[in-house]
């Protein structure tokens, strides 16, 4: 599941048409954190592949994919109208209604350090039944 995870982030790194150098260390980080090896995580930033059905990840799983998307959005200062799509969709496709992207942005773009847990009690209220 790491893998899928971190082709997840590959991919949206690469919406905006490359991933910058700050995208690829929080990504090199993220897969780290996991598990991965070195050449897992090379691998999939080469090849990166979408064959998980999200949908099946648990309430704690579907945050963590979700925080990690939003931490990839902000890592380089900016946002794209087409990442924010993605990660919409993908929201939707976990089971979340579409407000809990607002909620992490603003959240996680307004708060320095942020307090996982309490982030995560607010984000799991927007997981649909």
């Amino acid at each position: 599941m790491s893998k899928a995870r971190l082709s997840i982030l590959v991919l949206l790194a690469k919406v905006d048409g490359q991933i910058t150098a700050d995208e690829e260390l929080l990504i090199r980080e993220i897969g780290q954190h996991t598990g991965m090896t070195e050449a897992e995580i090379v691998d999939t930033l080469q090849n990166p592949f979408v064959t998980h059905d999200v949908s099946d990840l648990s309430a704690d799983e579907k945050f963590d994919y979700l925080f990690s998307i939003v931490q990839l959005m902000k890592v380089d200062g900016r946002m794209f109208k087409d990442e924010i799509r993605f990660c919409s969709k993908l929201a939707a496709k976990m089971g979340y209604d579409e407000a809990v992207l607002f909620e992490l942005i603003t959240k996680a773009l307004s708060t320095p350090t942020i307090d996982k847990a309490e982030l995560k009690k607010k984000v799991q209220a927007y997981l649909k039944a």
